[in-house]
């Protein structure tokens, strides 16, 4: 789905949006107002769905968590096509591979999920907190998980043969359950839907070249497949909750009115996402919108909406798709859906015989354990009331009462001063405690003129998000007020910046296009004391940019790295740390953020101003030497986080590092990025030790070197000193020392807490072609699996080359590579041909050999000593793999 966009002046958005629904206190947060053309009637069915809305979407608004299944014949390919993984989402595996029909009608007919269990299905998804389920009884594929009269193509012709809908609408009403199905309305391979069916395969297909004959075959696919499937769907099972409309691509208005008029006709209480018909369509039978893989980046309180999200990359089942979310992040993503007036889908995609991913199983469970203590902050609330700022670091529900509002305030970072800083709460009659605490014991409130600081103590009960309740007698009062330092920083987001010539967009809450010409963003921000500060940013730029940060007196320059997305990876946002900042003054002052000419055209989210880290050991025995937090008094710049060292200059790090559980030895692992070989020496106390580093090659992410052990033998502070005189440049972000002990048993269990050698490193390509951001670098080796292959960027051809690095000069003997190619692509791999090359002890490229790939799969000798080898193809256009190195030494 393409996001609508809107653009709006920041007052603008105030005011249509947020200020409304401050107008009726409460209103427009239980029940999302709609506009006047909304509320008009919309008839489907005999059904006035305009009418009917509020209370038909009454279960939906408490829902607040539900279960998406895909499942179907994709999960069968498990996203690979002839070895390859086939790009983009698993379960476009038929058109995404073009896979001849034959071959995917073939698998089809195997369909065999022997160890489905539906029942174990529901009682996860319960178990897990969740209170509805949407299942795909018809994917874009059109294969039918029901026994259809309409099409063989589906479930009844496979060894299973039988309806895989009926027992899992028994078992999610068993377990307490709302229950409905997803159906892809318009596009359709199998039974020849929209876009020209199997398009790809001119055997199958009943569209012609002719494309003004499509409409009329459209037609006939909805007479004969599409709405007599709905009608079954929503005749069959008895009453349903939800019905998920995807992909309305060409339908017409009749087309969509027809269909609205089956659902609402034979299920009048059901709910439906906004998808049965599209942008070009006169009419949105929607009851409520979807963002897909996205979290609005602000509460959206005008609408009912859902997001549905991925565990991993993809949907439908994937084996080699491994990357997938941790607990936290899908707790986070869940407490802050809620929070912004939104229920949260969250996908399984089991495998072919039925069962679950361990992986999915894992976290479904771990989240239960969450839901357990924390669901009284999910099922049934609010939005946030905290419309102009964030709060803190984390998200809040709320709850109305007679009595006044209960506030859940889930928090992410607990603070490390156990006084959590809570900005924007006028209230006087307050009380606090911790939801995981049965006792409800009380906790300190104090308020001041910035909000409340509630005394919450030093440790989370929770890993992931810890609830602390905060109950307010009476009408709640909310102000607006930001750039306040907190334990967990000062976040400052576009939204509650001031501008004059720059655009705000709502849908990723950002200054849009930003260049030179149109100002600052600026906010008034309020510092207790003089300090050094980081400054991590939340942008989108497609090349290296420069900004400038302003607060008072002082001024620096911020380095904005490249993002693969100018929309600052909507689905991948990751913050980056830019600069620093030197407040000369505590008080009240104002913070500019400047783009410059070397600014070129961004987007900008949000700023946070974070606290440097102290070199205190941690609870697991460790200790952080960060870049920014030393004592510094050298001129170097902060680029990615790390200190820029330039050529020649001496420059010395000191810290003070505090040893409160076990002094000893701890290894040291250190990061840096340097094109040159380095010297360095480490000093703890007086005792010094020497280290040389190796270049990381020509590449902006840095290595995690092991240096060695170093001696902290006292309790109490050691101070720590670094001294390095830079060759060439050298980018330092920081040393980590790991308690002797922590890192042998992480070793020993395989964890990678430095880097190992060999490495690859591609060159602005995927290095794992699954739904992953554009990466340059991979801590990993071509080993001939699936998730470390590396596919070249057909589009760019000149840059198709990886580097394998040694770590030390190694004579290798043989080079074999296995380089591959999709069945379509076979002549690609007899015109293509490899150059290797190696790297001297001069530091220059030295050509090695020029062969054909079908030559170098065949292996070839080498003899020939060095740490960096370079492969680089020919520029014949196509898609290659390359799966394998193997350098026999």
């Amino acid at each position: 789905m393409v996001p609508k966009t809107v653009f709006f002046p920041r007052q603008s958005l105030l005011t249509g949006c947020i200020l409304g629904a401050l107008a009726i206190p409460g209103a427009a947060l239980a029940t999302p107002a709609m506009d006047s053309a909304a509320n008009a009637a919309l008839m489907a069915g005999g059904v006035d769905l305009s009418a009917t809305r509020d209370e038909r979407m009454g279960w939906f608004r408490d829902a607040k968590f539900g279960m998406f299944i895909h499942w179907g014949v994709y999960a069968m390919w498990e996203g690979q096509y002839q070895g390859n993984d086939t790009p983009r989402y698993a379960e476009w595996i038929w058109n995404n591979g073009r896979i001849p029909a034959d071959e995917y009608i073939e698998m089809g007919n195997q369909f065999n999920p022997v160890n489905y269990d539906p029942k174990a299905w529901a009682e996860m998804a319960e178990q897990a907190g969740m209170t509805y389920m949407v299942i795909t009884a018809k994917h874009h594929d059109g294969w039918a998980l029901w026994d259809t009269p309409t099409s063989d193509w589906g479930v009844k012709d496979t060894p299973w043969g039988k309806d895989l809908l009926g027992p899992l609408k028994d078992a999610a009403t068993d377990a307490g359950l709302r229950f409905g199905f997803y159906y892809s309305q318009s596009l359709d391979w199998g039974n020849q839907g929209d876009e020209g069916g199997v398009h790809w395969d001119k055997s199958y297909t009943e569209y012609g070249p002719d494309k003004s004959t499509w409409p009329e075959r459209l037609e006939q696919y909805h007479a004969e497949i599409a709405r007599p499937q709905v009608e079954e769907l929503t005749t069959r099972y008895g009453d349903l909750d939800i019905f998920w409309w995807d992909m309305p691509k060409s339908i017409t208005d009749d087309q969509g009115q027809q269909l609205a008029d089956i659902l609402w006709g034979n299920q009048p209480h059901i709910v439906s996402n906004g998808r049965l018909t599209g942008r070009n369509n006169a009419i949105d039978f929607g009851d409520f919108d979807t963002h897909e893989q996205s979290i609005p980046a602000v509460p959206q309180l005008d609408s009912y909406w859902e997001s549905c999200m991925t565990m991993n990359h993809t949907w439908g089942w994937r084996v080699s798709d491994h990357d997938w979310k941790s607990t936290t992040t899908l707790i986070h993503n869940l407490t802050g859906v809620v929070a912004k007036g939104g229920n949260y889908l969250l996908n399984i995609g089991p495998k072919p015989d039925g069962s679950f991913p361990q992986a999915s199983i894992d976290r479904l469970h771990e989240i239960g354990l969450w839901m357990d203590v924390n669901g009284e902050a999910i099922h049934g609330t609010e939005a946030t009331p905290f419309l102009f700022q964030q709060a803190f670091n984390g998200a809040v529900t709320q709850r109305k009462h007679d009595e006044g509002t209960t506030l859940y305030l889930h928090v992410y970072d607990w603070p490390s001063d156990g006084e959590l800083r809570v900005l924007g709460v006028g209230n006087d009659k307050l009380s606090a405690y911790l939801l995981a605490d049965d006792k409800r014991s009380a906790l300190t409130v104090n308020r001041d003129d910035k909000g409340v600081t509630i005394a919450v103590g030093g440790d989370a009960p929770d890993p992931h998000s810890s609830t602390v309740v905060l109950e307010v007698k009476g009408e709640l009062d909310i102000f607006e007020v930001g750039g306040v330092m907190t334990a967990e920083g000062m976040i400052l987001r576009a939204l509650d910046s001031q501008y004059d010539g720059a655009v705000y967009e709502s849908w990723d809450n950002s200054l849009s296009n930003w260049t030179a010409d149109q100002g600052p963003a600026t906010w008034s921000v309020d510092f207790n004391e003089p300090g050094r500060y980081a400054i991590e940013m939340l942008h989108g730029n497609l090349e290296d940019a420069q900004m400038a940060l302003s607060l008072g007196e002082y001024q620096t320059e911020l380095f904005l790295p490249a993002t693969a997305d100018l929309r600052m990876g909507r689905k991948h946002r990751t913050p980056v740390i830019v600069g620093e900042l030197e407040v000369l003054k505590g008080g009240e002052q104002t913070l500019s953020l400047i783009p410059t000419e070397d600014s070129g055209e961004l987007h900008f989210s949000e700023l946070t101003v974070k606290h440097l880290p102290d070199a205190l050991q941690r609870p697991d025995g460790n200790i952080t030497l960060n870049a920014l937090s030393a004592d510094y008094a050298g001129q170097s710049e902060v680029r990615r986080g790390a200190r820029h060292l330039l050529e020649g200059q001496k420059e010395t790090f000191n810290w003070m590092s505090t040893i409160t559980r076990q002094a000893g030895h701890f290894d040291a692992v250190i990061r840096y990025q340097s094109e040159q070989a380095q010297q360095l020496a480490i000093y703890v106390g007086e005792q010094r030790y020497d280290f040389t580093l190796p270049a990381t090659g020509a590449f902006v992410e840095p290595l995690d070197i092991h240096l060695g052990q170093l001696n902290l033998s006292e309790s109490g502070a050691t101070p720590i000193r670094m001294e390095v005189t830079a060759k060439d440049t050298m980018d330092f972000y920081g040393i980590e020392l790991y308690e002797a002990n922590f890192f042998a048993a992480a070793q020993a269990e395989g964890q990678q807490l430095s880097t190992q050698f060999p490495i690859a490193r591609a060159a602005y390509s995927h290095v794992d072609n699954g739904q992953h951001p554009q990466a340059y670098f991979a801590d990993k080796v071509l080993d001939g699996n699936s998730e470390t292959r590396w596919r070249p960027n057909i589009k760019k051809v000149k840059q198709r080359w990886f580097e394998i690095d040694q770590g030390e000069a190694v004579n290798i003997k043989t080079i074999t590579t296995e380089i591959t190619a999709p069945k379509r692509n076979a002549k690609l791999l007899e015109q293509l041909t490899l150059t290797v090359r190696y790297q001297d002890a001069k530091g220059q490229w030295q050509t090695l050999a020029t062969l054909p790939v079908l030559k170098a799969n065949e292996g070839f000798s080498v003899d020939k000593a060095a740490r960096l080898w370079r492969f680089e193809f020919s520029e014949q256009r196509g898609n290659f793999s390359v799966r394998r190195v193997e350098m026999t030494q």
